[in-house]
C-alpha cells in the first residue's frame, strides 16, 4: 500500500504532467490565437520541472490547517498554470516565475514561525442561537425581496453560460450592493448552507441554492453556482481534509476536462476549466508582469480602499481595461489578475511582498480563530475560505478580503462561536 506523503508526490506529479499535457494538445491549439505560444525548449523544460519540484518540497506541509490549504491551493492553482506557459511559451521570463515561486515560500515561512503562537479566544454568539438564526434568516429574505424588486425575475435562458456575460455587463450595482451581495453569497448563504446539511434541515438548505442560484442568473456571476458545486462536492466526498480533496481532484477535473473535449467536440467543458481556472489567468498574470516591468506603478490608486481615501491614479484608464487593450485589442474587456501580479502592478517585488505580509496576517489571525471551531464544522468552515483562495487566482487581495467579504468572514469567526456548547437551543 502506498504511504499518504508517497502518494501525494505522485498526485502532485500526476496533476503537472496532465496540464502539461493538457497545454500542449489541447489549450495551445484553441486559444492561439489570444497570445498562447508552442515552443519546445528542453532548457526551459527542465528549468520548469526543477523549479516546480523545489517549491513544491518547500510549501508542503503534513498539516491540515487553513494556511496549509492556502498555500497548496496557490501553489496548484495559481502558480503552476505560469510554469506550464514558462516551459512552452518563449515570452514568459524567469523572474516572473521565480518572484512567484519566492512569494508562496515567504507566505509559507510567515506560516511556521507562528504556528506555535497563542491567541486569547473571544467567547461569540453561538451558531445555534434561535435569536442568531432568526435574524439569519430575515437578513437573507431582506436580500432575496430587495434584489427581486431590483433586478427582477430572469428567464430560463439567464441561467446558460452562454448568456452570462451579457448579464454580467446589464447589470448596474453600487459598491454597498455588490458588498452585500458577496457577504450572502459567498458567506453567510454559503455557511447557513453547510449547517444546514450537517442538521439535516433539507428545506433551508433547498431555500438557501433557491438564493445561489438566482443570484447567479440575475447578475452572471458564476462563482455563486461554483461555490454551490465545490460546497455539495466536498460533502458528498466526505473527506477528512480538503487538502486530500484538491490533490485528488485538481487532476481529476484537468483530465476530465480534456477528455469531455474530445468525446463530445465541444469547448465549453474545457473552457470554464482548462482555460477559465488555469491557463488563461496565467496569460493575464504575465501581462501585468510584462507591462508594469517597463511602465509607471499604479500604487495602490486604483481600490475600495483609494477611493475612500481620495487617492487619485496616474493612469486615466482602469487598470484591467488598460491590459485588455494593449495585450488582447479588446478595450472594454475588464482583464483581472492575481493577487501577485497585481500586487507586482501596484508596487513592484516589493508590493508583491507587501501584499503577501499583509494577507499572511489575515491568514494567521484566521488560524487562531478557526481552532476553537468544533471538529465537525473545521471542514465546512475551510470549504468557505477555499473559495476565497480560488477567487484570488484572478482577484486582487484588497478586493477579495474587503469588497468580497473575507475579512468580514474572518471576524465572524471570532463574533460567532462555532464551538460546542451544552445549554444550545436548537432551531426549528
Amino acid at each position: 500500500m502506498i504511504k499518504p506523503k508517497t502518494l501525494e508526490i505522485i498526485l502532485v506529479l500526476i496533476y503537472k504532467i496532465f496540464l502539461d499535457v493538457s497545454y500542449v494538445f489541447t489549450e495551445y491549439p484553441l486559444w492561439e490565437y489570444t497570445g498562447f505560444e508552442f515552443t519546445f525548449d528542453i532548457n526551459r523544460l527542465l528549468i520548469g520541472w526543477g523549479i516546480f519540484i523545489i517549491t513544491y518540497l518547500l510549501i508542503k506541509d503534513e498539516h491540515n490547517d487553513i494556511c496549509t490549504l492556502f498555500c497548496y491551493v496557490i501553489f496548484l492553482v495559481s502558480i503552476t498554470p505560469f510554469f506550464v506557459l514558462y516551459q512552452f511559451c518563449s515570452f514568459i521570463c524567469l523572474w516572473m516565475l521565480l518572484l512567484q515561486s519566492a512569494c508562496i515560500i515567504y507566505m509559507k515561512l510567515l506560516f511556521n514561525v507562528t504556528r506555535r503562537l497563542s491567541v486569547i479566544r473571544i467567547k461569540g454568539f453561538s451558531y445555534r442561537s434561535v435569536k442568531v438564526r432568526y435574524i439569519i434568516v430575515i437578513g437573507l429574505l431582506a436580500y432575496l425581496v430587495l434584489t427581486i424588486r431590483k433586478l427582477g425575475i430572469p428567464n430560463i435562458s439567464a441561467l446558460s453560460f452562454f448568456n452570462s456575460y451579457d448579464t454580467r455587463a446589464a447589470v448596474n450595482l453600487t459598491t454597498l450592493e455588490a458588498i452585500v451581495q458577496n457577504i450572502i453569497c459567498k458567506v453567510v448563504g454559503p455557511v447557513c448552507l453547510l449547517i444546514a446539511i450537517k442538521e439535516k434541515r433539507w428545506g433551508f438548505a433547498g431555500f438557501i441554492m433557491l438564493i445561489q442560484v438566482y443570484t447567479y442568473a440575475v447578475t452572471g456571476f458564476k462563482t455563486y453556482l461554483f461555490v454551490l458545486a465545490v460546497l455539495l462536492g466536498i460533502q458528498i466526498l466526505k473527506r477528512n481534509y480538503l487538502k486530500e480533496i484538491i490533490l485528488i481532484g485538481l487532476p481529476l477535473a484537468v483530465f476530465a476536462a480534456d477528455i469531455g473535449y474530445r468525446l463530445t467536440d465541444s469547448i465549453m467543458i474545457y473552457a470554464l476549466i482548462g482555460n477559465r481556472v488555469f491557463f488563461m489567468p496565467a496569460l493575464i498574470k504575465y501581462c501585468y508582469f510584462d507591462y508594469f516591468s517597463r511602465h509607471e506603478l499604479v500604487r495602490f490608486s486604483q481600490n475600495t480602499i483609494s477611493k475612500f481615501f481620495g487617492i487619485t491614479s496616474n493612469y486615466t484608464k482602469p487598470v484591467p481595461n488598460l491590459i485588455g487593450a494593449t495585450y488582447f485589442g479588446k478595450p472594454n474587456q475588464w482583464t483581472s489578475t492575481g493577487f501577485m501580479s497585481d500586487a507586482y502592478a501596484n508596487g513592484g517585488i516589493w508590493g508583491v511582498f507587501l501584499i503577501a505580509t499583509v494577507l499572511s496576517l489575515v491568514l494567521i489571525v484566521l488560524r487562531f480563530g478557526v481552532k476553537y471551531v468544533s471538529k465537525d464544522l473545521q471542514l465546512c468552515i475551510q470549504s468557505i475560505f477555499l473559495i476565497f483562495f480560488i477567487t484570488l487566482n484572478d482577484g486582487t487581495a484588497i478586493s477579495v478580503l474587503f469588497s468580497g467579504g473575507m475579512i468580514l468572514t474572518v471576524i465572524l469567526i471570532y463574533l460567532v462561536d462555532f464551538g460546542r456548547r451544552k445549554s444550545c437551543c436548537e432551531f426549528n
